[in-house]
């Protein structure tokens, strides 16, 4: 995804956020052997190629190209996460995580971003920062965090807060973003109560996405007046199942769309979810399933009688995954999963109002070959068009803390699949990457 443009925000408290965990973890007093500082980390690099020949306009002037062809390079990235975390006695704990990344130069996957030469690194930034707080009955955790709700393995309908990213350059895994929050968890005798709140939503990337995926820009965007979103789950256990409700009132990830007279008009607009997320095991088997029921806000000066196209839902609609999973002999593991995407496809920002859902089926199987080494599979199916996503992948651990892994990325459909309107069907990689942990 591309660059995104939001209103200006201060750094201080962020600031003053880091620097107050750094006293607390490392300034306050003579630590007894519980609050010792706890450090980890990783570092590794990631070398990608791809495997066919392909081409994308860079913008609107003629002959405005990138071309690429089997063997040249698509991305080489060195990555590394250094974590501190520290208790205070058995009342509370902090933690603070920073991360970065380097890349030698821009590779094709940055180019298709519109990167230039040495703008693509992020050396380094802020991941989490919070302090957690311990009572009775209730634990607090206030900051920078990752907030992760739900039962299923990947795609969480009910993990409001956390969407995964669906940039290819940060990795092949999905990247669940952090959120500045105050997250609290009461304990009663029948379950769990979490409350979260979020006291400044923050935009997603989006205008360029919007750009890649309509060939449009929006103008007269209206900014969000109350930035607060609040989420509620309680949790309980039943007769062997874990079961969650959950409620959400914030923002969606992307603003709403629309055509005007003239031009495009978008406005960012509040939403409110119900969900219900359950999980157990049978016979050897784990199931799980969860689903949300949104409601979409109106917007003010969108006319859908008047309006042209609209790119995001005008009407309440469900968002369901159900999954199934089991170990067989010899520590091979199966995993099967449907999913149902009531806003349209999974591998679009901006679905246009009226298109149907999603539905995909999502495999996963991994099978160790030694005690070393370990072969995976991960498949991902449209069963509205029948395109898919193949990612076949080995890993060999070097040492206790080496892991080296070679994967391919495997895209498969017509010009008019989900996969080719996105353009992802000539991006076919192999990656090389070694990791580090410390």
């Amino acid at each position: 995804m591309g660059p995104r443009h939001t209103p200006e925000r201060s750094p201080h408290p962020a600031l003053a956020l880091v620097l107050g965990l750094l006293l607390a973890l490392g300034l306050a007093g003579v630590a007894r052997a519980q609050d010792e500082v706890t450090i980890r980390g990783q570092v590794g690099q990631t070398l990608g190629f791809f495997l066919t020949e392909g081409s994308r306009l860079n913008g609107d002037e003629i002959g405005d190209e990138i071309t690429w062809g089997p063997g040249q390079v698509s991305l080489n990235r060195t990555h590394y996460q250094l974590q501190f975390e520290r208790r205070f006695g058995w009342e509370a704990a902090g933690h603070i995580s920073l991360k970065g990344y380097w890349d030698a130069g821009v590779a094709g996957l940055e180019a298709l971003k519109g990167v230039a030469n040495g703008d693509s690194s992020t050396l380094l930034e802020l991941d989490q920062a919070y302090v957690d707080l311990y009572s009775d009955l209730t634990d607090f955790r206030i900051g920078r965090q990752r907030i992760a709700w739900g039962t299923a393995d990947g795609f969480n309908p009910t993990s409001y807060f956390s969407p995964l990213t669906l940039d290819l350059t940060r990795g092949l895994e999905g990247l669940v973003q952090p959120v500045t929050a105050i997250r609290t968890s009461t304990y009663f005798n029948v379950g769990t109560l979490s409350v979260v709140i979020v006291p400044a939503f923050e935009p997603s990337e989006w205008e360029r996405v919007l750009q890649d995926e309509t060939g449009l820009t929006a103008e007269n965007v209206k900014d969000y007046e109350n930035p607060g979103e609040i989420g509620l789950q309680f949790d309980t256990f039943y007769r062997g199942t874990s079961l969650y409700l959950s409620y959400f009132n914030g923002y969606e990830d992307q603003p709403v769309v629309w055509e005007g007279e003239a031009n495009l008009h978008g406005a960012w607009r509040r939403e409110q979810k119900v969900g219900l997320a359950a999980a157990t095991a049978w016979r050897g088997f784990t199931l799980w399933g969860e689903g949300t029921y949104t409601f979409p806000g109106r917007v003010e000066g969108l006319d859908e009688q008047r309006a042209g196209q609209i790119w995001g839902p005008t009407k309440p609609y469900p968002t369901a995954v159900l999954g199934v999973d089991y170990l067989f002999p010899r520590g091979i593991r199966a995993e099967l999963q449907y999913i149902y995407n009531g806003r349209g496809s999974l591998l679009k920002i901006f679905n246009e109002s009226d298109v149907p859902a999603g539905q995909y089926l999502m495999g996963l199987a991994s099978i160790p070959l030694t005690d070393d080494q370990t072969l995976e599979l991960l498949a991902l199916d449209s069963l509205r068009d029948d395109s898919r996503v193949l990612v076949p992948t080995y890993r060999y651990q070097l040492t206790p803390t080496t892991q080296a892994s070679l994967s391919l990325i495997l895209v498969d459909g017509g010009p008019a699949s989900e996969v080719g309107q996105k353009h992802l069907s000539d991006l076919d990689q192999l990656t090389l990457a070694v990791t580090v942990r410390f």
